[in-house]
């Protein structure tokens, strides 16, 4: 057998006098993060197709109380999109969680075949499947607010620090446009 290594992405076997390209893995998911109280656990599997420029796969999704254990929510969602020049699909996965909701905003690389998900609050902060004009405004308007204040809402405060503020602000402007699957 002899192995050869051509680039990072690329690797060859020869065995038996017959060339194999082996390909790196599909990107998958397994995290685990804690929000609100919340612990929320992530795991899936993508499948991309770099000819269409498109991402499949899919994801599930468990939401539990930190503290007593009680499943809050839990669902699987099935994930499809393009992504663009930028090789990057994102999303965004509502979580109702009772009072509050919590969003997963996923990253789907092609080019490094990695995953990822970060947990806050659910930047589809009026919940109707995208982000949009009236979300990000929603928070702008409210930034600068703490708890307590008049124009303060736990749900613009996306990263839940007790403040609206740049970081939350940030968040928005960034999903803005994203798909959001509930």
């Amino acid at each position: 057998m002899t192995v050869t290594y051509v680039d990072d992405a690329t690797w060859y076997w020869e065995i038996m006098s017959d060339a194999v390209q082996v390909a790196p893995a599909d990107p998958q998911v397994q995290q685990t993060a804690t929000f609100d109280g919340v612990t929320v656990s992530l795991s899936g599997n993508f499948i991309i197709n770099t000819t269409g420029k498109t991402v499949t796969g899919t994801i599930s999704v468990t939401a539990t109380n930190s503290t007593t254990g009680q499943t809050l929510f839990s669902k699987t969602f099935t994930v499809s999109l393009g992504y663009g020049s930028r090789s990057t699909a994102r999303f965004v996965l509502s979580v109702p969680t009772g009072s509050s909701w919590l969003g997963a905003t996923c990253s789907i690389n092609a080019s490094a075949d990695t995953a990822s998900c970060m947990v806050s609050r659910d930047p589809d902060v009026d919940h109707d499947g995208m982000i949009n004009l009236l979300d990000v405004s929603q928070v702008f308007l409210a930034y600068g607010s703490s708890e307590g204040d008049a124009r303060y809402n736990p749900a613009l405060d996306l990263y839940g620090y007790g403040t609206v503020n740049l970081i939350d602000a940030s968040l928005a402007a960034i999903d803005y446009g994203l798909p959001v699957f509930s």
